[in-house]
């Protein structure tokens, strides 16, 4: 199913409030990765947030798989004490 214009915009909201507030609390600890309890929290974070995707265009199985990408790119490009691969690129 293609999305709406305002489903985008939502989807776009809330991918932008999830980095927000990630990279205000959880990603700002220096080797974040290191400790499996931020890392939880890390997860646990995305997915909330993901919670707020359009329901009629994601099943709560959709929400689980995107979940995990998320979380896989997070702990793949952001290393901790505000630094990530598109802060170091500079």
């Amino acid at each position: 199913k293609e999305l709406s214009e305002k489903e985008i915009k939502q989807v776009k909201k809330v991918a932008a409030e999830t980095l927000k507030k990630l990279k205000e609390e959880r990603l700002k600890v220096d080797r974040w990765r290191e400790s499996r309890s931020i890392k939880a929290q890390v997860r646990n974070l995305i997915y909330e947030n993901l919670l707020w995707l359009p329901q009629e265009s994601y099943s709560d199985e959709e929400v689980d798989f995107k979940a995990v990408a998320v979380y896989q790119h997070v702990y793949s490009n952001y290393y901790g004490g505000g630094k990530s691969v598109y802060t170091m690129a500079s």
